[in-house]
């Protein structure tokens, strides 16, 4: 029969699955978001793994699933690692080049590889989990599976590279989080990804101890904390670099997020329909069976995320020559891609020059120097103008005399010219960090605009 129980297994595979998806689908391409969507899938099968282990009836089914997709246990800590590797390698200021070179670099090497060796055992034999041995469970059936192995001799070792690879990159994100410039992008996204780390290291510690002190009381068995944990991780994660991701190009990431998560929920509410026919019908009822719902639901959540990112390519298969008609017809239309790949660029160049307006040293090796036209001999002359040309597009955000200056000027103009702190100016403004952060964007956004009418009056001029 089927183990009610496991559905706080299977509904957090389903998300974890589809929050990978989203990542892949809706982040642009980076290394933190390749890493973040790793260790999504990772944990997807880990939750496989343990979801269709809840259900198996006998001994013999036990031992024919064995180990399979337990590796994602393993893979997925040594990710998470990474992704804070990958954090102090992108905020280099925060952190000292000694140990990003001497010591988070190698030590990610040396974890990688033990997750390999971790994956291996957990297939090949007994030495990390005793799959030929398995106890049987003294809980009722409807509560819990009727087998559960115990921990092999590797399992301490397997614990200690838990908590190096959840520990550290705690300490890696906290470190970034409180060094990061006060007005820096970035410092929100890294703070929800320390919090993020904080749910990772309550959850697995929670797990690891359950399987060392050889289970939990029944009452745990239908509310796990230490999945609750690792759940609220994961969507954070999700969120998080989805949203660093699209922050630039002004998307709506709330909206594209609840419509996602609300659409994939419909998706899987409907394919459980299958399962319940099967469950209350009694048809055929086996762990193949489980396994073949469950690649149903894996299958049906992958095609539906990637469907509005093939639709071109499908029109292009299904309907050439409708196709061709529309390339014509629109021909001279500007690529929207290529406009928004544009202004991201501009909004991520003037952002940096905005971080850099009081140190000419380093605003003398902008991109924007080439473009923006300047007269002047020297680099340092040249990062003197562009810091002028910064700050009078600031002024011009400031509405004429008699009206409330605009909170987006508010901002600008006292933390990048004035030399407020953020806090000072959130307190002037009576507002929360959020909305601070948020029309921060907004007058980035309308002086890089700026700098850009800027560039193209620019080359208009030498043209003519």
């Amino acid at each position: 029969m089927f183990n009610y129980a496991s559905l706080q297994e299977i509904i957090p595979m389903l998300l974890y699955w589809a929050m990978g998806l989203y990542v892949l689908t809706r982040s642009p391409r980076s290394w933190i978001s390749l890493v973040a969507a790793g260790t999504l899938f990772s944990v997807a099968a880990y939750f496989l793994h343990v979801a269709v282990h809840s259900n198996v009836r006998d001994f013999t089914e036990f031992q024919a699933w064995g180990g399979h997709f337990w590796w994602g246990g393993a893979t997925a800590p040594a990710l998470w690692y990474w992704a804070s590797a990958i954090v102090l390698h992108r905020e280099q200021a925060s952190t000292p080049r000694w140990y990003r070179r001497l010591v988070a670099y190698p030590l990610g090497a040396v974890l990688a590889l033990a997750a390999i060796f971790f994956s291996y055992s957990v297939l090949a034999g007994d030495a990390l989990m005793a799959w030929s041995e398995p106890v049987a469970r003294t809980q009722p059936a409807h509560v819990s599976a009727s087998w559960r192995n115990l921990p092999g001799p590797l399992f301490p070792s397997f614990a200690f590279f838990m908590v190096v690879c959840l520990l550290v990159p705690l300490a890696h994100l906290a470190w970034v989080w409180r060094r990061a410039p006060a007005g820096a992008r970035t410092r929100l996204q890294v703070r929800w990804l320390t919090v993020t780390g904080a749910l990772f290291v309550a959850g697995a510690m929670w797990l690891v101890i359950a399987v060392l002190v050889g289970g939990l009381p029944v009452g745990f068995e239908w509310l796990q904390p230490g999945y609750g944990f690792i759940m609220a991780g994961l969507v954070i994660l999700a969120w998080t670099v989805v949203r660093h991701g699209t922050w630039l190009s002004g998307a709506p990431e709330r909206d594209d997020f609840l419509y996602y998560l609300s659409g994939q929920g419909l998706v899987v509410a409907l394919y459980a329909g299958v399962l319940v026919v099967i469950v209350w019908a009694g048809l055929a009822w086996s762990l193949w069976t489980l396994l073949l719902v469950f690649a149903l639901w894996l299958m049906v959540l992958t095609t539906h995320a990637l469907a509005d990112v093939g639709r071109a390519t499908l029109g292009r298969l299904l309907f050439p020559e409708a196709w061709a008609m529309l390339v014509r017809r629109y021909g001279q239309v500007p690529d929207a891609a290529q406009l928004l790949r544009e202004a991201q660029w501009w909004y991520k160049q003037t952002d940096a020059a905005l971080q850099q307006l009081q140190n000419p040293s380093r605003l003398a090796r902008s991109p924007l120097l080439p473009l923006l036209g300047s007269s002047a001999a020297s680099p340092l002359e040249r990062a003197h103008a562009l810091a002028a040309l910064i700050v009078a597009s600031i002024a011009k955000l400031k509405p004429a005399v008699g009206h409330r200056p605009p909170r987006h000027y508010t901002i600008l103009q006292g933390f990048y010219v004035e030399g407020h702190t953020t806090r000072h100016i959130m307190n002037a403004e009576q507002i929360p960090e959020k909305t601070y952060y948020n029309e921060r964007k907004n007058g980035v956004a309308a002086v890089a605009e700026e700098l850009r009418a800027h560039a193209r009056a620019q080359l208009d001029s030498r043209r003519s």
